[in-house]
């Protein structure tokens, strides 16, 4: 069987993956500023059991929120080889100033202290516009490749490619 008569749910869904021990993590977000002027969110991670149960010992009741705001909808889900769990999102105050980031929780589900600015966030900029990263992936070493594209004044198209490589410890 699998989660309630085979059915099992999360708010907003965007992405999923499978973490080392199965179980299923799914990327969402919640809207945290319905009433600030537009969408602001906030990236999520749920975790379930291989058998689509959440798992409630995973984060605050099953999922993590991130300790960043976004403006765009399209966080990610990954894991490193060590089993920690990583979110990234195009992150910031404006449509206008985003930046690439990723958070990293541990195994339970709280945010990594060891990793980034000491609050388990690292995020990179690259021209002071609009910069947002469209996937991720974690090195064996714990190394982290993020890629997206970012905004380019003077541009045909108006964008580019924009690739990061953060080591094991967000730097």
């Amino acid at each position: 069987s699998f989660g309630s008569g085979g059915i099992s749910s999360s708010s907003y869904p965007l992405q999923l993956n499978l973490d080392t021990a199965g179980r299923i993590l799914v990327a969402g977000w919640v809207n945290t500023a319905p009433n600030r002027g537009g969408v602001i969110i906030t990236p999520t991670v749920t975790r379930y059991a291989s058998d689509g149960r959440k798992d409630m010992a995973f984060g605050n009741s099953g999922t993590a929120r991130a300790g960043y705001d976004a403006r765009y909808l399209s966080p990610m889900v990954s894991t490193d080889p060590f089993g920690n769990v990583l979110l990234s999102c195009g992150a910031g105050p404006t449509d206008a100033a985003t930046d690439f980031a990723v958070e990293r929780f541990t195994d339970s589900g709280i945010p990594d202290n060891t990793f980034g600015g000491g609050d388990g966030i690292s995020t990179v900029d690259f021209n002071g516009q609009h910069d947002l990263v469209m996937a991720s992936a974690a090195q064996s070493d714990g190394s982290i490749v993020l890629v997206g594209n970012t905004t380019v004044s003077g541009s045909n198209n108006g964008s580019d490619i924009a690739m990061a490589r953060l080591d094991s410890s967000g730097n």
